[in-house]
């Protein structure tokens, strides 16, 4: 089964649970993604292989988009993986970041995906959307929206929404999600 990560990290991060599940079904799993994101996918459970996009494959019996495998595994809310850690920070990040305070969660948030507004398939809300989180006592939100600081600056969110720099590095994204 090949199976082909999109562009976008944070889509990534979300739905490589998955790929443990569909090896479980007895099938060799090679996991496509683009250049920027095979540190992170190489870090992912259950792939036989992970490619660079465009190479050919001999013997792929079938192909799927990386976002529909929780579909054609038949996930429904009560059976969508749970397990913490299914993804590893790649490599060191080029710079620190900050720990989790203790006794607060940290919810990592992206609000769009730079897709056009008018495509009606485009997962994007408002930032505004997610503020009600920050005002639980024990969650810090920080953001995986790369160029993230005018949004934050619009929300009036500076103090609720952590920016992190760099997060368009796969190092810098999954240390944010640890």
């Amino acid at each position: 089964l090949l199976v082909r990560a999109g562009d976008d990290l944070a889509e990534t991060a979300l739905f490589a649970r998955f790929v443990p599940l569909a090896a479980q079904r007895g099938v060799p799993v090679i996991l496509e993604g683009p250049d920027d994101a095979i540190p992170l996918l190489e870090t992912v459970d259950g792939a036989a292989r992970v490619v660079r996009r465009g190479g050919r494959f001999a013997n792929v019996a079938a192909e799927s988009p990386l976002a529909d495998l929780p579909r054609i595994l038949g996930t429904t809310l009560d059976t969508i993986p749970a397990q913490g850690g299914y993804l590893r920070v790649p490599r060191s990040p080029r710079r620190e970041l900050p720990a989790p305070v203790p006794g607060r969660i940290r919810i990592g948030i992206q609000w769009s995906t730079g897709a056009v507004e008018a495509d009606a398939r485009s997962p994007s809300c408002l930032l505004s959307q997610f503020l009600r989180l920050a005002e639980r006592p024990d969650v810090d939100l920080v953001s995986l929206q790369a160029g993230a600081a005018q949004d934050i600056a619009e929300a009036g969110a500076g103090a609720l929404v952590q920016e992190i720099e760099g997060i368009e590095d796969p190092a810098v994204f999954a240390a944010a999600l640890v």
